[in-house]
């Protein structure tokens, strides 16, 4: 079997088509889908031994290897020279496709090794060393399996199955039959000189698995394709046959100094166990609990082929996440143990990182697939030797993680307990955390989520200890996963398990996905309302990013002269699937492969993308993966006059507004239309009519008036208030960060002749601006001794 990670080299040059044809992601590189037409189709119709396939994964582009200048590279540049890497690990992850494509070719004296029943279309066997077999050793994912059926040959209607007969070059259809109904695989043994470590039965299915083999060693290389009790052995090496199978591993082992032997294997169903974060297949699940299997594997989470592609994959095997690290010699900050991270060093590259970055923070168990594009002992060496690297990791459980920041008054509580492993094990009725609750209902601590760091500190010793002490808090932690239940409630397992005892895992299986926010109450249809955004902080929503359905709606979407956005003269295209629970209709979300906004909207019950349209059209951004948005927030202009400069910082990378200076432009803008109030955590989308990423040299300019367009994205509107002050000061709760707590009472409770002031804050509303105080620290001080306010608030949902 071939080396899974062949690479192939791509030579395209952009002349009189300036349109690739290719999706590719900005942070993983994978390639995310490639159109009917355009430069890629064209070169994989010139070199199909050399096409580029969806799940193939972009090494360099004319020599850049980091994921912006390959983006870069691949819209700019005409001449392009890609190294692409052939089914690596993220093809690996590719949940079972219910259809897949298969192409085969053949001299005139030879046949396709294949036979296939001409009533029903079905494959009734793969012959030894065909076409077919070579087929499945090369492309192990999308193998020919015994009782697939052939639905198309060439386009045409299986009818005509004599086809496969008559053609020499023939592209098939294939519908996934019972036989490989969960997906085939492939494992590659480089060389066999002791025992493989696995049993079959008389069907090829492994019935044991040994220590000490080979096969240990590739479970605890391959996390992804572990062979488990229950799949099934459909080739070895291009044998086909049982006997013919059983012959060539026995004489990979038997050969002085080992052979090479590559499998294709049918995977058995695997499911999710809860409790202990793990998939099994039921021979496994029956070994593990042989008095109650069949009850606990129907407790367990099932994984299905149609949820295929890397969406479907990413609850199902895991997930691959990258992170640079730099460091001047004294090491990448972590320790492996089987290529797995073993530990955090306290101070050291990693945690640094993992303190900047929280939601891409990496955690003990993650696995080392990749370092500077190298697998397997060339990435130890790298390393080793490398004071940059960049890594490929693999997290196998269902955490995401994210990031708290607490400022403890003396003697404050925190308002949680956590056990030996750091897991939160009880949150009390008061303290930061109940505060934090309160006041961020969609990025809430949960029962389960595990501190992994406090600052740059990763030891538990040193964890506890600041957790007693230290004034400023920077948690670290992973998300345990969460569920909605039937009752409305969002519960980790833990919290099940509290609330149902014995039943905890039963209704735990039969929960549903937790939504952004709560379904708004049925109304009638309101008229169309503009864009309206929420950027997603962390990993949750990934996975409708690389939905691979989720770009094929939009395939023929171009840019138009103006620099909007147009469809072509295609036909219609077909509607994608029911979409993924966190993809909301009203939603939009920016393409990390074109960097141009779309709509998500449901139209008589059918799933639809189109080109975002007015104020928005043709507004394109920085090609991060990390911009997703939700239907949230709002989008509108503002207009600041006589600006100083310092008055407001704009992250670069990723356009949000960083800092706003106490009675600068922005906090006078703010007083005069509080409707429109700007925020720290808005998106700037465009400065002077710009785009804002080509606009950014504007704002160091020596021209004081700027005109923003923005999005909000962290909350609703903006309004202002102007609350009495009593002799003891402003009456309400806020938390330390200025989110209210509970609902303060209306001026108009005070003065039965006073009309109530509309709108009014409620729970969960955020204090965004004091008379003309935009910190932190200087609105709580404002709040403290003024006795004339005018609060801005904006609306929480």
């Amino acid at each position: 079997m071939p080396n899974m990670e062949k690479t192939i080299v791509v030579r395209l040059e952009k002349t009189h088509k300036t349109n690739l044809g290719m999706h590719v992601d900005g942070l993983s590189l994978a390639v995310c889908l490639v159109e009917g037409r355009g430069l890629v189709a064209e070169w994989n119709a010139a070199f199909p031994s050399c096409a580029v396939e969806p799940g193939d994964r972009v090494v360099s582009v004319n020599g850049a290897q980091h994921p912006e200048l390959v983006m870069e590279q691949l819209a700019a540049e005409s001449v392009l020279q890609l190294v692409v890497a052939k089914q690596g690990a993220l093809a690996a992850a590719l949940a079972p496709q219910a259809q897949y494509s298969v192409q085969l070719r053949r001299e005139e004296s030879d046949t396709f090794g294949l036979e296939v029943n001409p009533d029903t279309a079905e494959v009734v066997q793969v012959l030894d060393d065909g076409r077919a077999a070579v087929w499945n050793a090369w492309h192990p994912f999308r193998a020919l399996a015994v009782g697939d059926r052939i639905v198309e040959i060439n386009g045409v209607h299986v009818g005509r199955h004599r086809l496969l007969e008559t053609e020499l070059d023939v592209d098939l259809v294939v519908l996934r039959g019972s036989g490989a109904a969960f997906g085939t695989f492939g494992v590659s043994f480089a060389r066999v000189d002791e025992k493989l470590g696995f049993g079959l039965n008389k069907a090829m299915e492994v019935e044991r698995m040994e220590g000490g083999g080979v096969a240990q060693l590739w479970n605890a290389a391959n996390p992804i394709n572990k062979l488990r009790l229950g799949d099934r052995i459909l080739q070895a090496n291009r044998k086909t046959g049982a006997a013919a199978m059983l012959g060539e591993m026995k004489s990979a082992g038997a050969k002085a100094g080992g052979a090479a032997l590559g499998l294709v294997v049918a995977r058995a169903e695997r499911r999710f166990d809860a409790e202990n974060q793990r998939f099994f297949s039921l021979k496994e699940c029956q070994a593990e609990w042989p008095k109650d299997s069949q009850k606990r594997w129907g407790a367990m989470s099932s994984v299905q082929p149609e949820a295929a592609g890397p969406a479907g994959a990413a609850g199902a095997t895991g997930s691959t996440f990258i992170l640079e690290l730099r460091h001047e010699g004294q090491g990448p900050g972590f320790d492996l143990d089987a290529r797995k991270i073993a530990k955090v060093h306290d101070g050291g590259v990693l945690a640094a990182w993992n303190r900047q970055r929280p939601a891409q923070a990496a955690m003990v168990g993650d696995q080392v697939l990749e370092v500077n594009g190298f697998a397997g002992q060339k990435a130890l060496e790298e390393l080793k030797k490398s004071k940059t690297v960049r890594l490929t990791l693999l997290r196998q459980n269902a955490m995401s993680t994210f990031g708290v920041t607490f400022q403890r008054q003396a003697k404050e509580k925190l308002g949680f307990k956590t056990n030996e492993q750091l897991e939160l094990a009880r949150v009390e009725a008061e303290g930061l955390v109940p505060a934090w609750n309160a006041g961020n209902r969609l990025h809430q601590l949960h029962l389960g989520d595990r501190i992994l760091q406090v600052g740059e500190v990763a030891s538990a010793a040193e964890i506890f200890q600041r957790l007693q002490k230290a004034p400023e808090l920077e948690l670290v932690l992973a998300r345990c996963p969460r569920r909605l239940d039937a009752s409305g409630a969002v519960l980790t397992f833990r919290e099940c398990q509290a609330a149902f005892g014995a039943d905890a895992a039963a209704r735990w299986a039969a929960m549903g996905p937790v939504p952004e926010a709560p379904a708004p109450p049925p109304k009638a249809p309101a008229p169309k309302e503009p864009a309206q955004f929420l950027r997603n902080t962390g990993n949750d929503d990934r996975p409708m990013l690389a939905n691979e359905s989720f770009y094929r709606s939009l395939a023929d979407v171009r840019p138009s002269p103006g620099g909007g956005l147009r469809r072509g003269n295609a036909p219609a295209l077909p509607a994608p699937p029911a979409p993924p629970a966190e993809a909301k209709p009203r939603s939009s979300f920016s393409c990390p492969c074109c960097n141009h906004l779309f709509h998500v909207f449901v139209e008589d019950g059918a799933y639809h993308t189109q080109p975002v349209s007015g104020a928005l059209a043709g507004v394109r951004l920085q090609p991060q993966r990390d911009w997703v948005f939700k239907a949230f927030g709002r989008v509108f202009g503002a207009t600041l006059s006589k600006r100083g400069k310092e008055d407001l910082v704009i992250d670069p990378g990723s356009l949000v507004l960083q800092s706003l200076k106490d009675a600068g432009a922005v906090a006078k803008w703010n007083q005069q239309q509080p409707a429109a109030a700007v925020v720290v955590g808005d998106l700037v989308l465009e400065v002077n009519s710009k785009p804002a990423h080509q606009a950014l040299q504007e704002l160091q300019a020596p021209e004081p008036d700027l005109q923003l367009l923005l999005a909000r994205p962290l909350g609703g509107a903006t309004f202002a208030v102007e609350p009495q002050v009593g002799k003891k000061g402003l009456d309400w709760q806020l938390s330390q960060n200025l989110v209210l707590i509970t609902s303060p009472a209306s001026d108009a409770s005070a003065d039965s002749d006073k009309a109530p002031e509309l709108p009014w804050p409620v729970q969960g509303d955020k204090v965004v601006q004091v008379n003309q105080c935009v910190g932190l620290e200087s609105m709580r001080k404002e709040i403290e001794k003024s006795k004339q306010l005018t609060i801005i608030v904006m609306r929480r949902r």
